[in-house]
């Protein structure tokens, strides 16, 4: 179940995350007020984060832009870190260089809903006008940016 982990007026960020630790919502707001959906500029809601890590994006549509902004994309969970001491050494440290956002994968209109579903059913004990926000952008994620063909 999703549940607010971090609050950050300075950054106006909430962080919510899933308590099996597969899913996260990261929600930005155009300024302090953070309990109004129509001040959120932006979201980043990664999924299935312990196998195969992709990642929803939306913006809010810039002062003068055209549209908003959607985007799939894959995490690289980034390379295993090297180290080569003064001896010219090598030393492998458990922990990973920083993650990536690539493109990654199919993502059909089937995919979104799925993922929609899947979202709303982890929410209960998260800000409900949140969650019904995100829903709805999952939802409307638009036809013409599905990837129907496995990136190279």
């Amino acid at each position: 179940m999703l549940r607010e982990t971090i609050t950050d007026p300075q950054e106006k960020l909430r962080v919510f995350s899933d308590t099996d630790c597969t899913t996260h919502l990261r929600v930005w707001y155009e300024n302090g007020d953070m309990s109004d959906t129509e001040t959120i500029r932006e979201f980043r809601l990664v999924y299935n984060a312990l196998e195969d890590t992709h990642g929803i994006m939306w913006r809010k549509k810039a002062e003068h832009g055209d549209h908003e902004v959607f985007a799939h994309i894959g995490i690289d969970d980034g390379e295993d870190k090297v180290l080569v001491d003064m001896d010219g050494e090598s030393h492998r440290f458990a922990c990973k260089q920083a993650s990536q956002p690539v493109l990654n994968g199919v993502f059909e209109a089937s995919d979104a809903n799925d993922l929609a579903r899947d979202f709303m059913g982890r929410t209960p004990h998260m800000d409900q006008d949140v969650a019904r926000f995100v829903y709805q952008k999952l939802l409307a994620f638009p036809a013409d940016q599905f990837v129907n063909r496995p990136h190279k």
